[in-house]
C-alpha cells in the first residue's frame, strides 16, 4: 500500500494506491474544521486533471479506480501526487469541495 498525505488550507488529503493486485487508487478529503470525510477520486475536478485526453476508461467515474495494469496504476498515483503539489489546483479544488460538501454525503467511515 502506498500512501501520500497532503495538507491544504481547509482540507487534508490522502492519496492511496493498493498494489496487491493491479492497483486500486483512492483519493480522500477531510474537512479540517468539521472532520467530515469523503472519497473524491471521482470528482470532475480530479478526473479532468489526472486522465489523459485519449483515455476513455469507465473507471474514472467510480469512487475507487481499479486498474488492470499495475504500471498504469502507479503512473496515475504519481500524477495525483504531482497534482496536489500545485497550490493553485488545491485552492480551486477546495472551493469545489466546499460546494460538494454542502450537498451532503460527507460522512464516510474511513479515517485518516
Amino acid at each position: 500500500m502506498k500512501r501520500k498525505r497532503h495538507f491544504g488550507i481547509q482540507y487534508n488529503f490522502l492519496i492511496e494506491l493498493d498494489t496487491e493486485e493491479n492497483g486500486i487508487l483512492d483519493i480522500w478529503a477531510k474537512n479540517r474544521k468539521t472532520k467530515q470525510i469523503s472519497p473524491i477520486t471521482n470528482l470532475n475536478s480530479i478526473i479532468s486533471e489526472i486522465k489523459s485526453e485519449n483515455d476513455h476508461h469507465d473507471l474514472y467515474y467510480e469512487s475507487s479506480w481499479i486498474f488492470t495494469d499495475k504500471s498504469e496504476a502507479i503512473k496515475t498515483y504519481n500524477r495525483a501526487i504531482d497534482l496536489f503539489q500545485n497550490k493553485l489546483f488545491v485552492k480551486y479544488l477546495e472551493v469545489n469541495l466546499d460546494e460538494d460538501r454542502q450537498l451532503g454525503g460527507w460522512n464516510s467511515d474511513y479515517y485518516f
